[in-house]
C-alpha cells in the first residue's frame, strides 16, 4: 500500500504565521509538524510561497488534505437564516469589507449552523492550486463541531468551551448539543481574558456553581489564568493537548476523548 494513503495534512493559517501538521492514521499521531512565523500580513504569501518550494512534504500526495483558517473575521448564522446566495452580504453585515478577500462558508447539519468566513485571496488561489482537493474550514467549524460534543454524556446543562491562543481566545457555549453563543476576543493579558469570559459567561446567564468551563490551548500563563478564574467559576476543566496545533489539527483526524479531559484543582 501507498504510505501516502494513510497521512492526512492539515494546514493551520493564523494572521501571523502558519502551520502544518502530517498525521499517520496507521501509528494514530502526528508524525510532521512545521510552525513558521510571519513578519507581517504583506509577507504572508511571499513567505507560504516560499515553504512550498522549500520543504518537500508539502508536495507529497495525501489522503486528506484540511485547511483551517484562525482569525476572527467569521459570522456564525442559524442554518434557518443562511442563504448561501448572499453569503457576502450576510458576512459583510457583520465584518468590515476587506479588499483581497474571498468569503466563504460552512455548513453544520447536526447544530443547525453555518459559518461564514474570510480568507486572503491570493492564500485561497495558491493554496487550492497546490491541492485542488483540499477542503477548507475555520477553525470556528472545527471547535464548534467538537466542543458541541464536550460533557454531554454526562451533563446536559449549560457549558463554556474556550480555545486559547497567544494573541486571542475563542469561546463558544452550549445548552446539550445547541449552540447558544461563538465568538473570537483579540487578548494577551490574563486580566483581558478574564474579562471577555465573565462579560461573556454572564451574557448567556450561567451559573458560577453549577455550569462547567472547559479550557484549550498553550498559553504560557496557563496556571496563573484559571488560578485567577477559580475566584469566580467552581467547575474549571482542562483539555489536552500535546503540541501547539493538535488542539486545532486534529479535531477532523483523531477526535479528541473524554479521557483528555481533567479536572483543574489549582
Amino acid at each position: 500500500m501507498d504510505t501516502t494513503e494513510l497521512l492526512t495534512l492539515s494546514i493551520c493559517l493564523e494572521t501571523e504565521a502558519f502551520s502544518f501538521t502530517v498525521y499517520s492514521s496507521l501509528n494514530k499521531q502526528s508524525i510532521v509538524y512545521y510552525h513558521r512565523e510571519t513578519v507581517s500580513p504583506q509577507t504572508f504569501i511571499a513567505k507560504l510561497k516560499q515553504l512550498f518550494s522549500e520543504l518537500e512534504f508539502l508536495n507529497q500526495s495525501y489522503k486528506q488534505i484540511t485547511i483551517l483558517t484562525v482569525d476572527n473575521r467569521f459570522t456564525v448564522v442559524p442554518v434557518n437564516f443562511f442563504d448561501k446566495e448572499h453569503v457576502k452580504q450576510i458576512f459583510n453585515y457583520n465584518q468590515l469589507e476587506k479588499a483581497n478577500e474571498c468569503v466563504l462558508y460552512n455548513i453544520l447539519e447536526k447544530n443547525d449552523t453555518a459559518i461564514i468566513f474570510g480568507i486572503d485571496k491570493d492564500v485561497f488561489q495558491f493554496l487550492t492550486q497546490q491541492y485542488p482537493q483540499a477542503t477548507i474550514y475555520s477553525q470556528t467549524t472545527a471547535l464548534i463541531d467538537y466542543f458541541s460534543t464536550i460533557g454531554v454524556e454526562e451533563n446536559l446543562s449549560k457549558r463554556m468551551c474556550v480555545c486559547l491562543h497567544d494573541k486571542s481566545m475563542d469561546i463558544c457555549c452550549f445548552e446539550s448539543k445547541r449552540l447558544l453563543f461563538a465568538n473570537a476576543f483579540e487578548c494577551k493579558q490574563i486580566e483581558d481574558r478574564i474579562y471577555y469570559l465573565l462579560y461573556v459567561w454572564k451574557q448567556v446567564d450561567f451559573n458560577q456553581e453549577t455550569n462547567k468551563l472547559y479550557l484549550m490551548g498553550t498559553i504560557s500563563d496557563m496556571k496563573e489564568f484559571v488560578k485567577e478564574l477559580k475566584r469566580y467559576i467552581l467547575n474549571i476543566f482542562i483539555i489536552r493537548s500535546t503540541d501547539k496545533i493538535e488542539h486545532v489539527s486534529s479535531l477532523f483526524t483523531n477526535k479528541i476523548t473524554e479521557s483528555d479531559i481533567k479536572n483543574t484543582l489549582l
